[in-house]
């Protein structure tokens, strides 16, 4: 019995009530307000629900809290769920009810024609669940099922962590983000300027905000304009997304991330996704980095590592007299009891990935537990590098 004299069985009762009260009230309010275009009253309602909804085939689940859609949650929730224009338009994020209630947020102008309606289809964009839901939607495997895109993105901020590092963060149009896998790259190019291929640092889960860590080299085009004449609110043409460096998002095992200076770029945006699915029973990160500022966002690594149980940070520092190989194999082994059980992404020069390599190799780790990507490294540096 709880203090104010109520049993555990009562409070159940109620809230069970509570709940069932809530969703009555949110489908009365469709029933009064589905031609106003308004979200529905979702402002006074959705965010006391929480509903868990499962994608087939894959089996994927996720959360939907508050007045998120059905597509938010889900790429929120790190899945590369089918979607183009995120408003209603495109009808691109069809997705088919099985199980559960959902709920209309806004009216769309992609018409369902009446045989879909009769199968449950919905647009995922437009749509939430007031239950937990079971869903058939498309979902991307790999990079080969998701299209080129070319967007015109505005930069939103430029910073300088270092004397080496350029930080570009940008935004997509509401109506066209960029729909990615963590880890991939995309073409950069002003008008008239040049173009270069950079890793995008950010996570799929956030779509319209990009980021990207561009080498300062004043034989790289891209750079030079962002150094001299690029504004905050100029536009810069995006191509993508391109790329292979994708996480193996069917293995079981923990995760191991190597990145050198800036090769912590696409690493970043991997981190980031594999946090978004949260089913790694651990991350460890490894940045080698010279010079006292190479470690450009050692706060936020600091911050991952000082929030999370399960995230492991380690920084080590590269003088030049190949010490950082014996402080990686030391930590890697004080840390990590099975290294058969990890699977590891590295993002380097071809010196270290070829040190890194030989090593996991020696002590039996097979090939497809080992994923390199000493390309993007290089294109990360700019011309010349």
């Amino acid at each position: 019995m709880n203090d104010d004299g109520t049993t555990q069985e009562q409070e159940s009762a109620a809230l069970l009530s509570f709940y069932q009260w809530c969703k009555n009230a949110i489908l009365d309010w469709e029933k009064n307000d589905t031609q106003s275009g308004k979200p529905l009253g979702h402002d006074v309602f959705l965010p006391l629900m929480t509903a868990q909804v499962t994608a087939l085939p894959s089996g994927h689940e996720f959360f939907i809290e508050g007045a998120d859609t059905i597509l938010e949650a889900g790429l929120r929730g790190g899945l590369a769920l089918n979607y183009g224009c995120s408003n209603g338009i495109c009808g691109l994020c069809k997705a088919r009810v099985i199980s559960g209630e959902v709920k209309k947020m806004r009216q769309h102008d992609y018409v369902l024609t009446e045989a879909e309606k009769s199968l449950g289809y919905i647009l995922s964009c437009c749509n939430t669940a007031v239950t937990d839901v079971t869903i058939e939607a498309e979902e991307a495997e790999g990079v080969y099922d998701i299209p080129e895109q070319q967007i015109p993105v505005r930069i939103k901020k430029i910073d300088h962590p270092n004397d080496e590092v350029i930080i570009v963060s940008a935004k997509t149009p509401r109506t066209k983000r960029l729909r990615f896998l963590a880890g991939q790259q995309a073409q950069l190019s002003f008008d008239d300027i040049g173009s270069g291929n950079y890793s995008i640092a950010s996570c799929p889960c956030d779509d319209m905000n990009l980021q990207f860590h561009i080498t300062n080299n004043s034989d790289d085009p891209v750079a030079n304009h962002l150094n001299n004449d690029a504004r905050v609110n100029d536009t810069i043409r995006l191509r993508g997304p391109i790329g292979s460096f994708t996480l193996n998002e069917n293995s079981p095992n923990s995760l191991v991330f190597i990145a050198q200076d800036n090769g912590f770029a696409p690493v970043k945006g991997l981190i980031e996704h594999a946090m978004a699915l949260d089913s790694a029973e651990n991350i460890h990160l490894y940045w080698i980095a010279s010079g006292n500022d190479g470690h450009y966002l050692h706060n936020l690594c600091r911050s991952w590592n000082d929030a999370l149980d399960n995230f492991y940070y380690t920084r080590i520092n590269d003088d030049g007299n190949n010490h950082w190989m014996e402080a990686f194999i030391a930590d890697l082994r004080s840390n990590h009891d099975n290294p058969l059980a990890l699977d590891y992404y590295l993002c380097a020069g071809q010196g270290i990935t070829a040190q890194i390599g030989s090593y996991l190799a020696e002590n039996g780790i097979p090939d497809s537990q080992l994923k390199t990507d000493t390309q993007m490294y290089s294109l990360q540096q700019g011309p010349g590098q």
